[in-house]
């Protein structure tokens, strides 16, 4: 599993169970929906046009799908 960026952190009593750096877009607003079974996590940027999509059914290893 790959680990956070240098220099982030998180609050205690939280786990990591999973890392996208969203091809170095940072992410600002997010929604998930579930279809067909499978969950998919919408993510908007900040200073830049468009939203990544990932496929997240298995958090540990979030995939960017368009």
């Amino acid at each position: 599993m790959s680990s956070f960026p240098p220099g982030e952190y998180w609050a205690s009593n939280v786990e990591q169970v999973g890392y996208c750096d969203l091809d170095a877009k940072p992410g600002f607003k997010l929604a998930i929906h579930q279809a067909a079974g499978r969950w998919f996590l919408y993510v908007a940027h900040l200073w830049q046009p468009g939203w990544t999509i990932l496929d997240v059914t298995d958090p540990a290893k979030p995939e960017i799908i368009r």
